[in-house]
């Protein structure tokens, strides 16, 4: 019993026993009691309900984005009821089309959302509604933006590809740090998903010239830098590329493989990265120095039509509670400041005066005392 009905039974029967017996006022306490027991009864059952409906829901929706984004089923690693049958083959759509199905999903999930009662929940279904929510909603002042591609779940950068962050950085990082390869499946699945880059690199071209068309280009040092990165990554001859020496290093931990299939796979891994990977990156690449003359030279986001929005948008969703960029960046420098005083402190009381914060650091480094 909860303490809610045992705190009516209580009431209830300490009523009856404070009365004199077989009178009225008895027969109206005890049915007070009773009512006072059916309504919270009828609570509990209430918040149990919608507790469960949410943490249903919230699962709902974690198994659709893990159904669709197979690279988070893989960094997560849940099973395949969870992350969709042959997850570990696959990579999501990075098409024009992809952001258009984001921007509904999350409107949907939104929606959803909504039709429970928040008032109704308690514990960590209270708490799993309110994170969601907060996600969805910033995913969905994200998606006021028609550049960088849509967002489920949180914000995304202005910029589809860049130096530092794409596609073309984040698909073999993914097989190489986190792809299983530990059965003959699995060696299978890295293959697939081998070949798979060919397609979402194609799909990324696509986008990011998409962008183009609505005057949303990265700076031109992102799109040197990203080419750059491309050149280098290609540059190997396929035998020797790290996607396919590190597949060949993993086959070699399989014990069902006959030494015959290993070599079977290792060369279709080879060839997947010469006949498939190969050329995407070209492809992408071109494209990307196509982009260079109408790119401009400023990083600030805020040259894009709507981008001192998208930038404090951006803040926001990392935590600014409405700050300002100039806010946030006189607090950054306070911070600096103080910081700095604090450890010049510490390291005079240590007998380290002499240098930069950096150079003290090595002295410290090298005489730890």
């Amino acid at each position: 019993m909860t303490k809610r009905l045992l705190l009516a039974a209580l009431l209830g029967s300490g009523a009856i026993m404070a009365l004199p017996a077989c009178s009225t006022e008895q027969a109206e306490s005890a049915e007070q009691g009773r009512t006072a027991v059916r309504e919270a009864a009828a609570s509990d059952t209430a918040y149990a309900s919608q507790n469960a409906a949410l943490m249903a829901l919230a699962e709902r929706h974690a198994r659709t984005v893990l159904e669709r984004a197979p690279e988070a089923a893989t960094s997560l690693g849940v099973s395949t009821d969870i992350g969709g049958e042959g997850y570990g083959a696959r990579l999501r759509d990075y098409s024009p089309l992809a952001r258009d199905e984001a921007l509904e999903l999350n409107d949907q999930f939104l929606r959803d959302l909504q039709g429970i009662d928040r008032e109704a929940l308690s514990g960590t279904a209270l708490v799993t509604y309110d994170v969601l929510l907060n996600a969805y909603e910033t995913a969905a002042a994200r998606n006021q933006y028609d550049f960088g591609g849509g967002a489920v779940l949180g914000s995304n950068p202005p910029y589809i590809v860049t130096q530092l962050s794409g596609p073309h950085i984040e698909l073999p990082r993914l097989l190489l740090t986190e792809q299983p390869l530990t059965t003959p499946q699995e060696a299978r699945d890295y293959i697939a998903r081998l070949r798979e880059i060919g397609r979402a690199l194609a799909e990324t071209r696509d986008s990011l010239l998409l962008d183009a068309e609505r005057g949303v280009v990265p700076p031109v040092f992102a799109l040197t830098g990203a080419a750059g990165s491309i050149e280098t990554l290609t540059e190997a001859p396929a035998g020797e590329h790290p996607l396919v020496t590190h597949f060949r290093s993993g086959l070699s931990g399989i014990g069902d493989l006959s030494a015959e299939e290993r070599g079977r796979l290792a060369q279709d891994a080879e060839a997947a990265v010469e006949r498939v990977v190969y050329p995407a990156y070209a492809d992408l690449r071109e494209a990307l120095l196509s982009l260079r003359d109408a790119a401009g030279q400023d990083a600030g986001v805020w040259r894009l039509d709507g981008g001192a929005a998208f930038y404090q948008h951006a803040l926001d969703s990392y935590g600014a509670s409405g700050m300002t960029a100039a806010e946030v960046h006189e607090l950054g420098l306070s911070e600096v400041e103080r910081i700095s005083a604090e450890m010049n402190a510490i390291f005079e009381e240590m007998g380290i005066t002499g240098g930069t914060a950096g150079e003290r650091f090595q002295q410290l480094a090298e005489d730890p005392r």
